[in-house]
């Protein structure tokens, strides 16, 4: 889901920032400056990324199982050298049984639209539940704690909501050590095997929170885009680089990832905007208001995944940092998508 703390060495120049939290947008056009794992065969700066484990997995997460509806996460054969001992994530769901089957009758806004899956959260109406909407849409509701370190998360439905034509994902504020309420939304159809997935969202400008847009079955099998909340334009020393997180997971429980940050070409807390995540069998795609921004060949998942979305803060100061001391928002008003199982 993103993972809980991450530590950035970066050849060729620190991050900007001595840890600031930045509560405005991305980098101002430009070439985007990006870090990548030593396991980088294209060439270019290079820079190796670690997370805690926070004594759970390999890369920091809890132990869950697959949804309780749709298809397994498991299956597809052993062409991505995939450890079978990696741990799955488990969750429970909030709502009714959502189809995974059915296709979005209205499935387009004007560049965006999705085979799959395609929700406009405008046509969202007061005399339906939130639930029963996104059930409608093939999506479900997590709700799982997540043995995060320094703190701990709960990804709650009571932090799930639709207002004014937008899907909110919250972090609730505080100012204690206890768990932090967050919230996480999912496809029902957890066998997905390559597709792509458009989200048109707006970030909080809040710091301390991460947001995740993801492919995910388990800790070797995750594609995501991450907006870190405090370093939309500083960072953290050499610890965390400011910009937008595209990452690759390791297909082993003892690989590395792969990852690149790239400035941001807008204040991605000022409006709405585009974030893609495409995956082949030879490649992961993203794009941001649909331009290409990074194209990774290395650790490629080849086994089927779910796409999730969701908000959260460990107050982990080279992740998330955090918590919030207000409540936090990430908006989302429509998302799409096109998949083969």
């Amino acid at each position: 889901m993103g993972g809980s703390s991450a530590a950035e060495v970066a050849a060729g120049g620190s991050a900007s920032g001595g840890g600031g939290a930045a509560t405005g947008g991305g980098g101002v056009g430009g070439t985007p400056t990006a870090s990548k794992t030593t396991n980088d065969e294209g060439g270019g700066a290079t820079a190796t990324k670690t997370r805690s484990t926070g004594g759970e997995d390999d890369e920091g997460s809890p132990t869950r199982s697959p949804l309780p509806s749709g298809g397994g996460g498991g299956g597809g054969g052993d062409d991505d050298n995939d450890s079978d001992g990696a741990p799955s994530k488990s969750r429970s769901s909030s709502g009714a049984s959502p189809s995974s089957t059915s296709t979005p009758s209205n499935s387009s806004l004007p560049g965006l639209s999705g085979e799959q899956l395609f929700v406009d959260f405008s046509t969202f109406s007061s005399s339906d539940t939130v639930e029963s909407f996104l059930s409608k849409a093939g999506l479900v509701i997590s709700v799982w704690p997540v043995d995060f370190t320094p703190i701990s998360v709960m990804m709650t439905p009571d932090n799930v909501d639709i207002v004014d034509g937008a899907l909110r994902l919250k972090v609730t504020g505080q100012t204690g050590s206890g768990q932090v309420q967050s919230a996480e939304v999912a496809t029902a159809e957890q066998a997905i095997l390559y597709g792509k997935v458009t989200t048109r969202a707006k970030a909080s400008p809040v710091a301390g929170v991460c947001h995740g847009f993801f492919f995910y079955d388990k800790d070797n099998r995750e594609v995501d885009i991450e907006l870190l909340t405090s370093y939309y334009t500083e960072g953290r020393g050499d610890s965390v680089k400011p910009g937008i997180q595209f990452t690759n997971h390791p297909l082993t429980p003892d690989g590395e990832m792969y990852n690149e940050v790239h400035a941001y070409p807008w204040d991605a807390t000022a409006d709405f905007h585009d974030y893609t995540v495409e995956w082949t069998a030879d490649e992961t795609i993203f794009s941001l208001d649909g331009e290409v921004i990074a194209t990774f060949t290395t650790n490629v998942p080849k086994k089927p995944m779910a796409f999730n979305w969701n908000s959260w803060s460990s107050g982990e100061p080279n992740w998330s940092a955090g918590p919030p001391t207000e409540d936090s928002y990430l908006l989302i008003s429509a998302m799409a998508g096109t998949w083969t199982t």
